[in-house]
């Protein structure tokens, strides 16, 4: 085993004494063992820029969301956005923060929670239907479009007069890999990420195995992943004259309850 680059081996007997020893040429400096030892003495006591680590106090903020903001990608396409930010009895605080950033195909509405722990911790929280989900427009293609629409969403965030310019990004399995997409077209502003459970190579796993498609994925197509897409105000008018002619409970709906005929 190598400790800070030193081999280290396991102890042996002395056959002289009966006493555990390290081999001389395995023996890591005493120097080094001091050193270690006053680092770990020191490090709860240091922070970032030399400021001391301290427990994190009770929360500062209340919360004030702005839901379904459009926010216009390169293309023209709108994505649906909520933006929950810190506030002070029902008013947003002017200052800036930074972002925590959630781009999810599973309805942007479940991360309320998150962004009632963050936002009172001071962060802004930013959660989004990715394109064709939900409430945001355009036509899904799963992970194709979204390198280019995680760019120009962090782009947007970014000149917000609330950013300090850094985001970080949330988010499990596939809003894990949009973080993944965000950091292949190098998006702006990102500082961190934290993929929950995401895929990295959809040939070698996940959605394929080694180049053979996984049939489980079946499940994912026709369930989480059939979520409701953004319907149009024309879909929607139709889909009310179709269901206008049935009823849940019987079927069609017909003008007797007993079926005509026609008698010569």
């Amino acid at each position: 085993m190598d400790v800070l680059g030193f081999p280290l081996a396991g102890p042996i007997v002395d056959s002289g004494t009966g006493r555990y020893t390290m081999s001389h040429g395995t023996r890591l400096p005493r120097v080094l063992l001091s050193f270690s030892a006053v680092f770990l003495w020191l490090l709860p006591l240091l922070g970032t820029r030399g400021q001391p680590l301290r427990a994190q106090g009770a929360p500062s903020y209340d919360v004030v969301a702005s839901k379904d903001v459009m926010i216009a990608m390169r293309d023209g396409v709108n994505l649906a956005t909520d933006v929950y930010r810190p506030a002070r009895n029902g008013a947003v605080v002017d200052g800036k923060f930074p972002t925590l950033l959630e781009r999810t195909p599973y309805n942007k509405n479940g991360a309320a929670a998150a962004a009632n722990y963050f936002v009172p911790r001071g962060y802004v929280v930013v959660v989004q239907d990715v394109r064709a989900r939900y409430k945001s427009e355009g036509h899904w293609r799963p992970i194709r479009d979204d390198p280019n629409d995680g760019f120009d969403t962090a782009t947007w965030i970014g000149a917000q007069p609330w950013s300090d310019g850094g985001i970080g990004t949330i988010g499990t399995s596939y809003a894990g890999a949009t973080q993944h997409a965000l950091a292949i077209a190098n998006a702006p502003f990102v500082k961190a990420m934290i993929p929950v459970d995401a895929m990295s190579n959809f040939g070698r796993y996940g959605v394929r195995h080694n180049g053979a498609f996984e049939l489980r994925w079946f499940n994912w197509v026709f369930t989480v992943g059939n979520g409701p897409p953004r319907r149009s105000s024309t879909w929607a008018r139709a889909s009310a004259n179709t269901c206008a002619g049935y009823r849940s409970d019987r079927g069609p709906r017909h003008s007797s309850s007993r079926p005509t005929t026609k008698r010569g």
